[in-house]
């Protein structure tokens, strides 16, 4: 088996917020209290509204996207939207992956050799 190689970048963020109650009417200040009538829905997710979602992916694939995440937070009500760009990586990519990957281990050795080298000083010292 071989492996193959995925570039994934972040191209933007972005949140909808449920706003379907008040989109419909909802105010506040007027209702004390709302009902949904009708179907239920068997998610946790709220609602968001399909002009705003296919407004904000519009957005998100001029920009250069051509995938996206979507999480549902409970708690703000809102959905979270990561425009990613996502494809298999250059064998240039790959190759200054793995050259950062040789360049940070090294750079890790050499910081513990000058530890221990510092510390051998210091006993010899002592």
């Amino acid at each position: 088996m071989s492996v193959i190689y995925f570039t994934q970048k972040l191209i933007d963020k972005q949140y909808l917020l449920d706003t379907a109650n008040e989109d419909n009417g909802l105010d506040y200040e007027t209702h004390d209290n709302y009902e949904n009538l009708g179907d239920t829905l068997h998610s946790d997710a709220g609602l968001v509204s399909i002009e705003k979602l296919i407004s904000l992916l519009v957005d998100m694939n001029s920009k250069g996207a051509n995938y996206v995440s979507c999480d549902w937070h409970c708690d703000h009500q809102e959905l979270e939207v990561h425009g990613v760009l996502y494809r298999a990586s250059t064998k240039e990519e790959i190759q200054a992956e793995i050259d950062a990957l040789q360049h940070k281990t090294q750079a890790s050795k050499q910081r513990e050799i000058d530890a221990l080298e510092q510390r051998l000083k210091d006993l010899k010292s002592e």
